[in-house]
């Protein structure tokens, strides 16, 4: 058997948007590790294949998001003539979500795409930023990212040869 999109498709993927869904309501993995599976580019899970062969894929997984809300004040710089916008966390909240982390080779990482965040919280780049600001614990930042010591230890290609039997991701 091979799928083709029906056989990864879920109502209850969470809003990982159009990078793997569209409209949320017919889903499709390509070239994405889910559920200790490869999903092929052209969305067809391929038995046997091993993480070493496609080390940068995207990874689907559940887990911890925060949500991190943040407001931003933008105030006149005078010596510049232009406005200079500041930034402020306000909250962060902790939410289990289904999430796309996609492959960064300027940094050897995976970071969450903006389309797992929900609109209106902050992105990876932002978190950073807060992060380095010393606004935001880094233990937020390390939620929103995996090394390649974390995708080792998910063991991404731990199912090698089963099917999927139900048109639903087991995460």
């Amino acid at each position: 058997k091979d799928g083709d999109g029906d056989y990864f498709s879920t109502q209850n993927a969470g809003n990982a948007g159009g990078e793997i869904y569209w409209g949320g309501d017919l889903g499709y993995a390509s070239d994405v590790w889910v559920d200790g599976r490869y999903v092929d580019a052209y969305e067809n899970f391929v038995p046997g294949e091993k993480f070493e062969n496609h080390p940068t894929s995207s990874i689907f997984i559940k887990t911890d998001l925060p949500l991190v809300k943040y407001k931003t004040e933008y105030k006149y710089n005078y010596d510049t003539g232009k406005y200079v916008s500041y930034s402020t966390v306000t909250s962060v909240e902790i939410k289990k979500n289904n999430v796309l982390f996609n492959y960064s080779s300027d940094d050897n990482i995976w970071t969450a795409s903006y389309g797992s965040i929900e609109n209106g919280y902050a992105y990876y780049d932002k978190i950073k930023e807060f992060v380095e600001k010393g606004q935001l614990d880094k233990k937020y930042l390390d939620m929103v990212t995996l090394t390649p010591d974390e995708v080792k230890a998910l063991k991404v290609d731990r199912i090698l040869m089963l099917f999927p039997i139900n048109t639903l991701f087991m995460i």
